[in-house]
């Protein structure tokens, strides 16, 4: 897939001229006027749900209705309006891990849940199964090692929208335009899920790799927001609104897409400040606090 390199004022108006679905799209060829901002009706024109009947926007958070879709153009239009100060530059931090917040309050795994955040991952990998389980449960040590939050994999003969688990973990649609999509703690049982396309096992787009991209996603189900957000100009489009910025800008972040980089590249590894912010939130993993006992 192509990339997204950083942009310059007007890029959030090319971007809702059909990139938001995919995330991956290369956006150096656009005849979008600077200071131009499509309508609802022409961002809608140019946005195509999955065969699911799935939006996904920002790269890899959907969205699953029309009023959702609405919602989001007009958060994009509030950050636009934020774009149109900063006329030249290829981008500036804002205020570093983010935490996404649902009306002003943070939006965490509780805490009755966090030691035991379960998912179960379908049968319909076939063949990808095994790499599934093995590289998800790399993922998921890569964050409890360190912090107060742990996932869990339970077996179970089906892999649905079930009740049973905190989330599933499932094949993407074969039309999916993106790695891996997923979602945020507040979420209604029914959307959460983490979708894995096909590209995602074999890609070394920006550095990435299947696991660094799995690590990504957890980071949202703990209710991490993309840490490029703080860039001015934008480079994807996403709204940098309803958040909360625990550490200061951190370009090396998990949540951070290579191509907003500054080099295009680094891939998907937690950094020092994806920890201690983490920490702040989630406290320490257990396994350290008690060794620190001894």
């Amino acid at each position: 897939m192509p990339t997204i390199s950083l942009l310059r004022t007007g890029a959030l108006a090319s971007i809702l001229f059909g990139v938001l679905t995919a995330g991956c799209t290369d956006m150096n060829t656009s005849n979008t006027e600077p200071d131009s901002f499509p309508t609802f009706e022409e961002f809608r024109s140019q946005i195509h749900p999955d065969s699911e009947g799935r939006f996904v926007v920002d790269g890899d958070i959907a969205v699953h209705s029309e009023q959702g879709l609405r919602e989001f153009y007009h958060k994009a239009l509030i950050a636009h309006q934020d774009e149109l100060a900063v006329k030249d530059g290829l981008g500036v931090a804002r205020e570093g891990l983010i935490l996404n917040t649902v009306n002003g309050v943070d939006d965490l795994q509780t805490l009755s849940n966090r030691y035991d955040i379960t998912y179960c991952v379908s049968s319909a990998f076939g063949a990808n199964f095994t790499t599934v389980v093995t590289e998800l449960d790399g993922a998921a040590r890569s964050w409890a090692d360190r912090i107060g939050a742990r996932h869990r994999l339970v077996t179970t003969s089906s892999c649905d929208a079930s009740t049973d688990v905190t989330f599933d973990v499932r094949p993407a649609p074969s039309d999916a335009g993106y790695f891996a999509s997923s979602f945020f703690p507040g979420d209604d049982r029914s959307v959460r899920e983490l979708l894995i396309a096909d590209a995602a096992f074999t890609t070394n787009e920006g550095g990435r790799d299947f696991q660094g991209i799995l690590r990504h996603e957890l980071g949202h189900t703990l209710g991490f927001r993309h840490e490029h957000i703080l860039l001015v100009p934008s480079c994807t489009g996403e709204e940098a609104i309803n958040y909360r910025q625990i550490t200061e800008y951190d370009v090396d972040s998990v949540m951070h897409y290579p191509q907003c980089r500054p080099s295009g590249t680094g891939g998907y590894r937690q950094s020092y400040l994806d920890f201690r912010g983490a920490n702040l939130l989630y406290g320490p993993a257990p396994a350290l606090t008690n060794s620190a006992a001894l």
